[in-house]
């Protein structure tokens, strides 16, 4: 999920984490990074993960249009809740972009081979994540939900 922190910040904690996701993909265990999650998944696999916005943090709603994928089947877009000020910049090799919106060019990510997505939005955003980011709180996250969904579903396959 998020983080204060950068993946580029080299802290301790950030060694271990990044361990056990390499620990989980070699044992093909299902894995969804959100936001500086989705940041560390393109850090550790070879993308690069920058300031944008000269380093302004933004948040908010915005429309996000996400790639037909085995994952949850079918193109679609939809309002989703983010809060960030970096992004995955170039993505890694073995992933392909499967989420865009006019703010970044890469909301989401996914792994060719491997079980593996990361989603620069908050796809788990509810009213207690919403109120204390100050963003809208009357927005309609189903986009988010089915997503989590579909995952949760796969991972109980």
């Amino acid at each position: 999920m998020g983080s204060l922190a950068s993946v580029n910040d080299k802290l301790p904690w950030q060694d271990t984490l990044q361990d056990f996701i390499v620990k989980m993909d070699k044992a093909l265990i299902p894995i969804l990074g959100l936001c500086y999650g989705h940041q560390l998944l393109a850090h550790i696999y070879g993308g690069k993960v920058d300031y944008l916005w000269g380093g302004d943090k933004k948040r908010g709603v915005r429309e996000v249009n996400i790639t037909e994928n085995y994952l949850w089947s079918v193109a679609q877009s939809g309002p989703l809740a983010y809060s960030h000020m970096e992004g995955v910049i170039e993505c890694p090799l073995g992933f392909d972009v499967v989420a865009t919106s006019n703010m970044i060019a890469i909301e989401g990510i996914a792994g060719q081979n491997k079980p593996i997505w990361g989603f620069q939005p908050h796809l788990e955003a509810t009213e207690s994540f919403l109120k204390p980011h100050e963003m809208d709180q009357g927005f309609d996250n189903s986009l988010g939900f089915t997503i989590l969904d579909h995952f949760l579903k796969f991972c109980a396959e």
